[in-house]
């Protein structure tokens, strides 16, 4: 069974994280309080996606194994 490195994926998020804390500190700056909340809500929200659609590759491979 090969493994998937997710490597595009990983790109992504990396890059996705990277400009959304570039965006919060940037609205915080600006003194943009809610921009920056939405912000701080969006971060965490990309990072369980990409841990979410992972875990549900992990359990798909899990269950064609069988």
């Amino acid at each position: 069974m090969s493994r998937s490195k997710r490597r595009t994926s990983k790109f992504w998020l990396g890059a996705t994280l990277v400009i959304s804390f570039a965006a919060l500190f940037l609205a915080l700056w600006m003194r943009l309080e809610t921009a920056a909340v939405g912000v701080t809500v969006m971060i965490p929200a990309v990072y369980a996606a990409y841990v979410g659609v992972g875990h549900m590759d992990y359990r798909q491979t899990l269950n064609s194994v069988e």
